[in-house]
């Protein structure tokens, strides 16, 4: 919501930059926490590949209608935006027993992704740059304490956690107008960023150092009970699915060319709380949990099928216009 602003606002670019350095670190180590027993290819494929088809396809097809975006023979193996997680949620399903098996599971792939950024081809097919680069936060989930995110920390720590990010926030304040925030995208080599440099993969160890730092901070702030916050925590997935459907019909209805002033962002906030709250509706969290029914499955080859008939009818269209 906030990241169009990015580039006008200080205070908009720290929030987003805070923001980033951690909320996709704790989902994924929270994920690789719940990963530690071992699910077979089936499970894996009914519980994330059958999902990651079918939004895939649902995107797809909304982004053809809205903006008249073309698929292309890569829409599979090249996941739309929020999409490269379910893509990477399943291989690292995969590889984590592989690698838990060494003595050093977070180091060894700390130095995989460092030297992946030197090499251009890893990028957003098959997710692969994504994959390689938050894979160390997969694996630190899965070695997690279950203490950590089950019982709160004494008040010290919860204070000095806090007084941890806060500091952090106001140093990313100075600090914003000079960062490039694609660096936390994690999809990206360093000559890609602008950073040809031998040393460049310094950057992104600075960056894993922050973001592990926030992400335990974080972790140490959440409540161990029960309230509204962590009645919505339980429908994440669903939450994370649907939040780009609304995002797209904002920009299609040129929102965001309506935010003109610092005072208008208060508006991105208060309607990111009513995606927020929308998406995470009961029958939406039902609805992803039976995609991998096959009824509800099945529903992707008439998306498909509908989207297939439609390009077709325009492109006749184009070559009649073309003809004439």
């Amino acid at each position: 919501m906030i990241e169009p602003f990015a580039g006008k606002y200080t205070l908009i670019k720290t929030i987003y930059l805070f923001i980033y350095l951690f909320h996709m670190p704790v989902f994924i180590m929270i994920s690789g926490y719940f990963a530690r027993n071992k699910n077979n290819l089936s499970v894996l494929f009914r519980r994330i590949i059958k999902p990651y088809i079918f939004f895939q396809i649902l995107y797809t097809l909304l982004n053809f209608v809205l903006f008249n975006t073309k698929p292309n023979m890569l829409m599979l193996i090249k996941p739309w935006w929020v999409l490269w997680f379910l893509f990477s949620l399943f291989l690292w399903n995969i590889i984590l027993p592989y690698l838990r098996l060494l003595n050093h599971p977070i180091t060894f792939t700390i130095i995989l992704a460092l030297a992946a950024g030197y090499i251009n081809l890893i990028g957003y097919n098959f997710s692969l740059s994504r994959t390689i680069v938050f894979l160390p936060f997969f694996v630190a989930g899965s070695l997690l304490p279950g203490s950590l995110l089950i019982k709160r920390p004494p008040k010290p720590i919860i204070i000095f956690a806090f007084s941890v990010m806060l500091s952090l926030f106001c140093l990313l304040y100075h600090l914003s107008p000079h960062l490039d925030s694609r660096w936390l995208y994690g999809c990206a080599s360093y000559s890609l960023l602008n950073h040809p440099e031998w040393y460049a993969g310094l950057y992104r160890l600075l960056i894993y150092l922050l973001s592990f730092i926030t992400s335990i901070c974080f972790l140490s702030l959440i409540p161990n009970s029960k309230n509204i916050l962590t009645k919505i925590g339980s429908k994440t997935i669903s939450i994370y699915l649907f939040h780009a459907i609304p995002i797209r019909l904002l920009l299609f209805f040129g929102f965001f060319s309506k935010i003109t002033s610092l005072s208008h962002t208060i508006f991105l906030f208060i309607i990111a709380i009513l995606i927020y709250l929308g998406c995470s509706a009961n029958f939406l969290k039902s609805f992803v949990n039976k995609i991998s029914n096959y009824k509800v499955f099945s529903l992707t080859k008439y998306i498909w099928h509908f989207f297939h008939h439609r390009h077709n009818l325009l492109s006749t269209e184009s070559s009649i216009k073309l003809k004439e």
